[in-house]
């Protein structure tokens, strides 16, 4: 029988295949981990030199590191959902004897991941710190590096496990946050070493007045040490939750169901490939779970500052355009950015109808079109917290129907280049919703898109005279389908 060892040897020859020998994406991920390092070391060395001796305490330098945990167990949990629970985890299961091989495989590949150095930007801006103020605790933090993303795979693991057994119907709201809690806290590191770059502390750190980083390693060891023996009895746990996974169905629209829709499209007389396309994309999205996760989670959101008055205090100071946008754009911009992703062999059949590209883009976005009226209802309900009527609370509800127009429109764009890119062999509740997690760069790119669309839009409305910036953000969609037609011709290949 296979060991762990021969595991994650296959896994790696996976990457390696898919990653650079046939396919020459995976140089641009080479080169974008150099530019991180080159960036971190050289930049912030430029900037210390102004700054002289100014931090006091090595512990503000462990608070940095230490934001490196959320982003390496946000990797590790989507890492492990795949390897545990995807498609090509039954072939896994037939040719290893203890499920534990498995586990223990998987924690390895995932950490291996997870030494990447765009994953491990905050420890490496810890070092680069330590390199001027702090030049006797370097190895200390070298260990650190290797240390903290093994207490980030083990806890991503551990709780993949619990998660997947017992609380099954949150494993859908842990993909979509994951991915955020990623970006937070590579965000918060950003803030918070550009502060200790100026020589100032963290006022918590100060306050807490925890251990010093001598003792910090010690502490780290034990608490992985003992997750991780946690992770890997829990063997048994994945093996069940895999197995009840296997028996379950998925969801599926029924034949009335189905004619519905077809006579729903047949009003308003549009081409029978662009509605065949948006018949296809309705199918997908409601047999996926996380479809349904993503719609109630915009509604709890946009009730609760109704609810809670600190919510509600939040809110009001806000504009409710940029409460709505940041809702909308968390519950459905990993959504639309992985809406040409999740094609894979689906390809097949866009050819056997004869859809053409640009017929496929219109249907694409007419599909998810119906997104932005989630947007109106939460402007609405943002606009009864901070008690706008009348005219401008109309002009809020309209403007963010149009930004979250222009902004599907554009990002769609980016995410026409992943057409053909990834493929989903499996059916299972994980593939479905590995589906709806951007994968690829172009993918992570149109991510990105969405959010910055959405801020230039709201800055634009608010110091343009409206009329001009509804004509704008018009000529901007239509530009975004019309590139994404043209983008999808390079793609659309057997």
């Amino acid at each position: 029988m296979v060991l762990w060892r021969t595991l994650v040897e296959i896994k790696l020859r996976e990457t390696w295949n898919d990653r650079i020998r046939f396919n020459r994406s995976g140089l641009l991920i080479i080169l974008l981990e150099l530019v991180t390092l080159i960036s971190i070391f050289v930049g912030m060395r430029v900037f210390l030199n102004d700054v002289g001796y100014g931090l006091k305490s090595e512990g503000d330098l462990v608070a940095l590191a230490a934001l490196t945990l959320p982003i390496t167990f946000g990797n590790g949990y989507l890492l492990a959902e795949r390897m545990l629970f995807g498609f090509k985890a039954r072939v896994d299961r037939l040719i290893v004897r203890h499920p534990q091989e498995i586990i223990k495989a998987t924690v390895v590949t995932a950490y291996l991941a997870n030494l990447r150095p765009t994953l491990q930007t905050p420890t490496l801006m810890a070092l680069a710190l330590a390199r001027v103020w702090f030049p006797h605790w370097h190895l200390e933090l070298l260990v650190l590096y290797f240390l903290i993303p093994l207490i980030g795979t083990g806890l991503a693991l551990l709780v993949l496990l619990v998660v997947k057994r017992f609380f099954l119907r949150l494993s859908g709201l842990l993909l979509i946050v994951t991915p955020f809690l990623q970006i937070a806290g590579l965000a918060v590191a950003l803030w918070l070493g550009t502060t200790l770059v100026k020589g100032k502390r963290v006022k918590v750190w100060a306050f807490l007045n925890l251990p010093e980083l001598i003792w910090w390693i010690p502490i780290l060891l034990v608490v992985g040490g003992v997750i991780l023996y946690m992770g890997l009895k829990s063997a048994a746990l994945w093996e069940k939750a895999f197995l009840e996974q296997e028996e379950r169905g998925t969801g599926r629209f029924g034949k009335k169901q189905t004619e519905f829709i077809l006579k729903l499209l047949s009003v308003f007389r549009l081409p029978a490939p662009t509605q065949a396309v948006i018949l296809k994309e309705w199918l997908f999205l409601w047999r996926n779970p996380l479809t349904t996760i993503r719609i109630l989670a915009l509604l709890i959101l946009s009730l609760l500052p109704l609810i809670n008055s600190w919510l509600g205090a939040m809110v009001n100071s806000l504009s409710p355009l940029i409460t709505t946008f940041a809702i909308w754009y968390f519950c459905f911009g990993e959504l639309i950015a992985t809406a040409y992703q999740a094609e894979g062999r689906r390809v097949g059949l866009l050819w056997l109808a004869a859809i053409a590209p640009g017929q496929l883009a219109t249907g694409k976005f007419l599909a998810y079109l119906p997104l932005i009226f989630f947007a109106g209802v939460t402007a609405g309900l943002m606009n009864g917290v901070i008690g706008l009527k009348g005219h401008a609370a109309l002009l809020s509800i309209v403007f963010s129907i149009i930004g979250t127009t222009v902004g599907l429109a554009l990002s769609l764009v980016p995410a026409g280049l992943t057409m053909n890119k990834v493929d989903y062999a499996g059916s299972s509740l994980t593939d479905m919703a590995m589906e709806q997690v951007p994968l690829t760069f172009y993918s992570l790119l149109s991510a990105v898109m969405m959010g910055g669309i959405l801020v230039a839009f709201y800055f634009i409305v608010s110091l343009t005279p409206w009329p001009e910036a509804v004509l704008g953000a018009a000529v901007a969609g239509i530009l975004g389908m019309a590139m994404t037609g043209l983008f999808l011709k390079r793609r659309y290949s057997l």
